[in-house]
């Protein structure tokens, strides 16, 4: 379950900072998932659980930027 949250997580951050597209997920994963669905806007509790990650995994850079999309 955890694995599927991580994945999730990463997932919307490729899409949220334009590295990637929906279309592009689904068609490199067997199972893909978003934590932010592609429809969605991204809010303070869904930010704060994104940045909780990836400051548990030390990649402050995608910290930042997530910050600053949030703005």
């Amino acid at each position: 379950m955890e694995n599927i949250i991580e994945d999730s997580i990463i997932n919307s951050y490729y899409v949220l900072t334009g590295r990637a597209t929906v279309e592009d997920i689904v068609s490199r994963q067997d199972f893909p998932i978003l934590f932010i669905g592609p429809d969605e806007k991204l809010d303070e509790n869904g930010l704060n659980t994104m940045l909780d990650y990836f400051i548990s995994t030390e990649e402050y850079e995608k910290c930042q930027e997530l910050v600053e999309l949030f703005k």
